[in-house]
């Protein structure tokens, strides 16, 4: 094992001063539990890193927060929970991804929370309103998307 340390790319140093993602494929999900609660004081601690590969058949749960200016390496406390998803095609989610609930656009990843790993990751968006997967009317079996949104051209705080 080597002694050297370890450094994320996306903190500067090692990659150009462009993030690493031109294109991609939407990451295609359905819902297999729709939930219905909100958190005051969550402590979600988003990761530092903009992307996460997932793997068809893994489950994942989204949570909603109307916190503005959170992003990359932030703490996020106020949240809805929306929806646990079953990935149907393995692909990469990306920050500033779109989230779409049958084909309507409800928010934007802004990060990843690994608390609950390696059972499941949390990928938080941000909606406008707090909202909860009820609250939204999903169902189960909806259809959920992942699709690359205006990705930034410069690294992430």
């Amino acid at each position: 094992m080597s002694d050297e340390i370890r450094v994320e790319p996306h903190l500067g140093g090692i990659l150009d001063t462009k993030a690493p993602y031109f294109s991609k494929q939407p990451v295609p999900a359905e819902i297999v539990a729709v939930l219905h609660a909100h958190a005051t004081a969550r402590k979600l601690e988003l990761t530092v890193h903009p992307s996460r590969a997932v793997s068809a058949g893994e489950v994942h749960e989204i949570l909603a927060t109307d916190e503005t200016g959170k992003g990359l390496s932030s703490v996020v406390d106020r949240v809805g929970y929306v929806a646990c998803v079953a990935i149907k095609k393995s692909g990469m989610i990306l920050v500033k991804d779109s989230v779409l609930l049958n084909g309507r656009i409800v928010g934007t990843v802004i990060g990843f929370d690994e608390t609950h790993l390696p059972n499941h990751m949390n990928v938080v968006i941000y909606t406008p309103s707090l909202q909860t997967g009820r609250d939204i009317g999903l169902n189960l079996g909806d259809e959920v998307r992942f699709e690359m949104g205006e990705y930034p051209t410069e690294i992430l705080p």
